[in-house]
């Protein structure tokens, strides 16, 4: 969904015609990240523990070629773990 809306934001920039319009990408990316997605990653992580740290190691964020897990204090908090 969240990739979805920035390819949609940049083909919007593209179809301007105008470079100057790409920083707002950018902005919507941050601003999705702040406000939206670390706040759905906390809640995830309080219900359901765990799981969902070993989900965060094993599943990239935004693209599967990327590799990047989730946010990098829950990682951190898995890799913290000792059994």
């Amino acid at each position: 969904m969240y990739v979805v809306a920035l390819m949609v934001m940049t083909g919007w920039c593209a179809a301007l015609g105008n470079p100057a319009t790409l920083p707002f990408v950018w902005l919507l990316k941050k601003a999705l990240y702040r406000f939206v997605i670390r706040g759905e990653e906390e809640m995830l992580l309080e219900m359901f523990g765990e799981s969902y740290r070993g989900y965060c190691l094993r599943v990239p964020r935004w693209i599967w070629w990327q590799g990047a897990p989730c946010s990098p204090n829950i990682v951190q908090q898995a890799t913290n773990v000792h059994f």
